[in-house]
């Protein structure tokens, strides 16, 4: 049986950057025609948040990634999608509300290799820090366009 490498990633061009966020945009227009009423009539608070946030845009520390990575024998950073399951409750941290997505930075080592069936694989988990998992960052921008391939305009929602 012929192995073969998860993609850990790939280098895109500028058409490539904005073809990709378009095709976010319209989706979301689709979305929100679609599939806004129905979950609006669940009346599910956190259903509600989670479908009409429009963020987009995730901005980490890169000083805080690597030290997240130091000393770790990570050979991948895996970026996990997720919902926050409570509201804020610190008046001095980030706001966010039940049902707002989320993303967290998971160092991992592990063999990624897949076989053609493609078997589940299992990455660990490591430890950073004081114990920590992940780094966590609430949704607080939206990327509306990206320019010249070297600038990205963000809106704070």
């Amino acid at each position: 049986m012929e192995l073969a490498r998860l993609a850990h990633g790939t280098p895109i061009n500028e058409s490539e950057a904005h073809a990709a966020l378009g095709e976010r945009r319209a989706l979301r227009d689709k979305m929100d025609s679609i599939i806004l009423p129905i979950v609006t009539a669940l009346k599910d608070p956190s259903l509600v948040q989670f479908f009409t946030s429009e963020a987009n845009a995730f901005i980490f520390s890169a000083k805080d990634v690597i030290d997240m990575l130091k000393g770790t024998n990570a050979g991948f950073l895996t970026i996990v999608l997720g919902a926050h399951d409570t509201d804020s409750s610190d008046p001095n941290g980030p706001g966010f509300k039940m049902g707002d997505q989320t993303v967290m930075l998971v160092p991992c080592s592990g063999d990624a290799t897949i076989d053609a069936a493609r078997t589940p694989i299992t990455l660990q988990a490591l430890t950073f820090g004081n114990s920590a998992v992940a780094l966590e960052h609430p949704p607080t921008t939206v990327v509306s366009e990206i320019v010249g391939g070297v600038k990205l305009i963000f809106h704070i929602v």
